[in-house]
């Protein structure tokens, strides 16, 4: 049995819902909007570099790259920590 303060093994969102506009640099220094995701579904992935579940969540997402593009998903891992921390962050990802 699973304590109370245990993550969710799975989120799943049962109705797909319009992306909120939004601007995100990637670590190649490639802008992305939603306008980049041209129609395709997107599975967004927010973590932060100093969480091990984060950083395991992201991993995950790289091995399952193939399978994703596959489907026609464009997967987005949005790090949500501090502007400084790049150096972190692609450590990280």
């Amino acid at each position: 049995p699973r304590s109370a303060a245990s993550p969710p093994d799975a989120t799943w969102m049962y109705e797909p819902f319009q992306v909120p506009d939004f601007t995100a640099t990637d670590l190649a220094g490639v802008t992305h909007t939603p306008k980049t995701l041209a129609g395709r579904p997107a599975l967004l992935v927010f973590w932060q570099s100093d969480a091990a579940a984060s950083r395991e969540a992201v991993q995950a997402l790289g091995t399952q790259r193939g399978q994703l593009d596959a489907a026609g998903i464009m997967p987005l891992a949005i790090a949500l920590d501090p502007a400084d921390a790049g150096a972190r962050v692609k450590a990280a990802a």
